[in-house]
Parts: structure tokens; C-alpha cells; sequence
């Protein structure tokens, strides 16, 4: 089968990159014809013969696939991408990659709402499916009148090469990600700071975002909070690093569409704190983690709780969590799954 993927580019950082470079990756490996299609920055590393075309305009692809897998939505690039598929009669299958969520579809509300009126929805109503990393998104999809069919497709995650050590290396508690606003941090240092601490540290890694790093200082030099680190971006190496030394991770946002960094956590073995407002219920079904209310209460709570069981217990955890990725996340099993997907729609 010949498969293309398109987004408008994939930068090592992004979790859409990441999706479309190594679901390509799996499935030519399985075999096909993979191309990944994309405007600028091919960063994102292809392997098993997959290969990148950077183009600006779809007319200029020389090839015509079975069928098109297009990768996130809201920019220009990827509605032409839709249009050409329109145009040229070849079956398409979108993730939206969390772009129809509530909070994000708010963001620049009036422009998007004049776009998804005038072109988006219609395109998306022509899709042969909606590809879906969580129910929330499906039910975000129906909201805004999509009616499917959609597409159960997670995100995976390569496991790392060597397994982590039976016991944590250090005392660390674990954030990763943007420091944003919207990651529920001033709530987690407002737990932090009435949990005894006991030799533990709590890490925040991850690039600032429009300067909320300074709401998070001043607020822990104002309380005076202790044992907080923060360890800027991190490339690959350090992320390696910190899952290898963390003992917990921890993601108080209120709301995420599906969290690729606790799927990494869970690779390497460590135990994840998240909020109900991210789609790990598995992390309790699976007795990997804690699925709790969000809030500052919720989190003080847990954070006792978890710091309080010994080793072996948060070491068993880990196995759990380990077992879950290989049984359900791995990039082969996910790439699997949708070529079945694309086999049906290619041929309607």
C-alpha cells in the first residue's frame, strides 16, 4: 500500500512529529510504500525505508497514494492538503491531534470559527474517518458536529534501550513539559509545599511559556517552598536521564487530550500521578499510578500517600506500568491497528 502522511512539519519536540515519524516508520517497516509530506523542518528521524517529500504545494507531488493520513489541522497547509485530496479523489483519514478540543479550539476562537464554518467542518465531514487519541476527543468531535466514523489511535512510545534499575536512583518527583499556565503547576507547589518533603525533590523540566517560570518563582520565593528544581528544556539525552532517575512523575494539569510525556514516564518504569481531566483511568485499572481529582487538595493527598509506600511497592508499579506499554502502545501494534483502518477506507 502507498501511504502518506501529512503535516506541516516534524520538529523533534512535538508529539505530532513524533506520531507521524514513527507510525511511517512501522508501517514501512511492515512493508509499504510510507512517504511523510510536510512543508519545512523533516527533523523528526525516518527509519525502514520511510521517506520524507518537503513541498510547499501539493500540485507538485509526482505521486498518488492509496490513501492520505492527514496530521493535525488547524493551519493553511493542512486544509490545502484536504482540498488536494478532494480534488484528486484520494481517500483521507485526519487526527486532529487534540486541535478540536475545547481549550484549544478557544484559543483565537473567532478566527477558527470563521474557518471552521466556512471550509474545516466541511472537509472533515469528507474524511473518511476521524482518528481519536482519547473518548474526550471523540466527544469534542461530536460537539462540534462530526458524526465519524472515528478512529480509536493512541500514541505510542518507543521503550527505552536499557530497562530501568529495579529501584529508583533518586528521591525525585517528576514534571515534564512546558511550564505553562495550563499545567496546573501553582497547584502543585501549593500541595508541595505542605507535604513533608523528607529528602524527596520535586523537578520541573520543560521550557518556559509566555513567563509563567516567574509566576511559579515568585510564588516559591513568596511561600517559601523548598526543594524545587528547575532543569530547563530538555533534548532526548536528558530526558533519558530524568525518567531514569525519577521515582514519580506527576501531571496536575486539569485538562489534557492524552499526555505523551505519561506514556514515556510509564516506559521507563515510574509511577504517574494524573488528573481526571487526562484520559489515564488505566493508570488505576492497570495499578500503575494515581488518577485523581485536580486541585492543589487532591494533589497534597496523593502526594502523601505516594511518598509514604516503600520502594517495592512503587517498583511494582513501575513493572505494571512497563507492561501496559508493551501490550498496548508499542509503535508496531498502534501502525498495525490502522492499516487495517486504512485497507477498509482505501477501498470505499
Amino acid at each position: 500500500m502507498k501511504i502518506f502522511h501529512i503535516t506541516r512539519s516534524t520538529i523533534l519536540t512535538s508529539g505530532v512529529s513524533a506520531f507521524a515519524a514513527e507510525i511511517a516508520s512501522a508501517q514501512a517497516a511492515m512493508g509499504h510504500d510510507v512517504t511523510v509530506v510536510c512543508r519545512w523542518k523533516a527533523e523528526y528521524p525516518l527509519e525502514n525505508g520511510a521517506r520524507y517529500d518537503v513541498v510547499r504545494y501539493f500540485r507538485k507531488l509526482k505521486e498518488r497514494p492509496d490513501i492520505v493520513h492527514i496530521e493535525a489541522i488547524l493551519s493553511w497547509y493542512m486544509a490545502r492538503a484536504m482540498i488536494w485530496c478532494v480534488r484528486n479523489r484520494i481517500p483521507y483519514v485526519v487526527s486532529p491531534h487534540g486541535g478540536l478540543m475545547p481549550r484549544v479550539f478557544q484559543k483565537g476562537r473567532i478566527k477558527k470559527s470563521i474557518v471552521w464554518h466556512l471550509l474545516l467542518k466541511r472537509l472533515l465531514r469528507r474524511a473518511k474517518a476521524i482518528c481519536c487519541t482519547s473518548e474526550s476527543e471523540v466527544d469534542a468531535c461530536k460537539a462540534l458536529g462530526l458524526k465519524g466514523p472515528f478512529i480509536y489511535s493512541p500514541l505510542g512510545v518507543s521503550l527505552p534501550d536499557v530497562a530501568k534499575d529495579s529501584y529508583a536512583r533518586r528521591k525525585t518527583i517528576l514534571f515534564l513539559g512546558r511550564l505553562g499556565e495550563e499545567k496546573g503547576l501553582l497547584d502543585l507547589l501549593s500541595a508541595w509545599k505542605l507535604v513533608p518533603h523528607n529528602g524527596w525533590t520535586l523537578k520541573l523540566a520543560g521550557p518556559d511559556w509566555r513567563g509563567h517560570k516567574n509566576v511559579l518563582e515568585d510564588k516559591i520565593a513568596s511561600e517559601g517552598i523548598t526543594d524545587v528544581v528547575f532543569t530547563g528544556n530538555a533534548d532526548k539525552n536528558a530526558k533519558d536521564e530524568l525518567y531514569r532517575e525519577a521515582s514519580l512523575f506527576v501531571l496536575p494539569s486539569p485538562m489534557e487530550n492524552f499526555s505523551l510525556v505519561v506514556l514515556e514516564a510509564l516506559s521507563y518504569g515510574v509511577p504517574v500521578i494524573a488528573t481526571t481531566g487526562t484520559p489515564w483511568k488505566e493508570l488505576v485499572d492497570c495499578r500503575c499510578g494515581w488518577w485523581i481529582m485536580p486541585g492543589a487538595e487532591s494533589l497534597e493527598e496523593t502526594l502523601r500517600n505516594a511518598l509514604a509506600i516503600g520502594d517495592a511497592d512503587r517498583n511494582l508499579m513501575g513493572e505494571n506500568g512497563k507492561l501496559l506499554v508493551r501490550a498496548k502502545y508499542s509503535w508496531p501494534k498502534i501502525a498495525d491497528e490502522l492499516l487495517k483502518d486504512y485497507r477498509q477506507y482505501s477501498k470505499t
